[in-house]
């Protein structure tokens, strides 16, 4: 019951109160259904004997209708509930409203799925509050990435009124909540990768508006350095003048560099320890992609390629 009178709080026309009062009663009916279910042989359980019947109840009393969706929304509510007491970090009901420019602010933040399993998972702030760009730079596999799906995943949590992985959660009504990734090129249609990743903008630019939540990673791949960074700063810069909330991650600094000479955005980078990510973000526009590093991790690097040439006889 507690947590239906949240999920009404925050405006979602979700479950009528005056139907809290019969759920209880409804649910005790519920048992009775599997019970006969369960005394019927299993191959005798068809469409004659149970869909139909319920089928036809659902025609001819809405008030039956209205108590098995109302049921089914009540073990929505309570799955919500389990899924919060299951979970290994701070876990929290979000506040959410309604705005007219998109926020979003929450402290102690984790991946509802990546910190299922992992207790020590570090947490983040993020406050994306009138901003209207935030940009998000760091090193490869320093979790870019994870943070921007996280953002996305809690306001998509939020808004069917689930608990979300966090100590304080408060964000407005996202109309759309948009995730562009670097997509491949298409053969069909002859676009390349700039062409096919342009285009995914294009779809979303036109689709959204102030009250959206814009998660943009690896905008216009796919052509020079210089058009790149043009192309780019020209799309973020309409987009902020659309005024919806963007979060654009990027390895290049001197863009992220030149709107902050602007004033325009906000800059979160991965905090480096001994030169490893922490997977902590701070204020401000990393220089460094650890290139050398990751490609070490994997077994790449250039020891690791002229040991491979030596060993294959193609050099000595």
């Amino acid at each position: 019951v507690a947590a239906s009178t949240v999920f009404l709080g925050i405006g979602t026309r979700y479950i009528p109160v005056n139907w809290l009062s019969q759920m209880l009663l409804l649910a005790s009916m519920g048992n009775v259904l599997v019970q006969m279910c369960f005394q019927v042989k299993k191959d005798s359980i068809d469409w004659n004997k149970i869909i139909r019947p319920v089928q036809r109840s659902l025609w001819i009393n809405k008030d039956f209708g209205l108590a098995i969706d109302s049921i089914g929304k009540l073990d929505e509510l309570v799955s919500f509930y389990e899924y919060g007491k299951a979970m290994p970090v701070p876990m929290t009901l979000p506040r959410v409203t309604e705005s007219d420019q998109h926020y979003f602010r929450a402290r102690y933040i984790s991946n509802p799925i990546l910190a299922k399993d992992n207790p020590s998972y570090v947490l983040n702030d993020v406050g994306l509050d009138g901003c209207k760009l935030t940009f998000v730079t760091g090193p490869n596999s320093g979790g870019k990435t994870a943070l921007c799906k996280t953002i996305a995943q809690m306001q998509l949590m939020a808004q069917i009124g689930s608990y979300v992985p966090a100590t304080q959660a408060e964000m407005s009504v996202a109309d759309r909540i948009f995730y562009q990734y670097y997509m491949l090129d298409e053969l069909q249609q002859g676009h390349g990768d700039f062409g096919v990743n342009l285009k995914r903008t294009r779809d979303i630019f036109y689709a959204s508006s102030s009250r959206s939540l814009v998660i943009l990673n690896a905008l216009t791949p796919g052509t020079t350095s210089h058009e790149e960074l043009e192309q780019a700063y020209g799309i973020l810069n309409d987009f902020a003048t659309m005024g919806n909330n963007v979060v654009y991650v990027t390895h290049r600094y001197e863009l992220a560099e030149r709107f902050s000479r602007e004033g325009l955005g906000k800059f979160l980078m991965t905090q480096l320890e001994n030169g490893d990510p922490t997977f902590r973000f701070i204020p401000g526009i990393s220089r460094e992609s650890h290139a050398a590093r990751v490609a070490a991790k994997i077994g790449f690097s250039p020891e690791d390629r002229r040991r491979h040439l030596i060993e294959g006889g193609y050099t000595k």
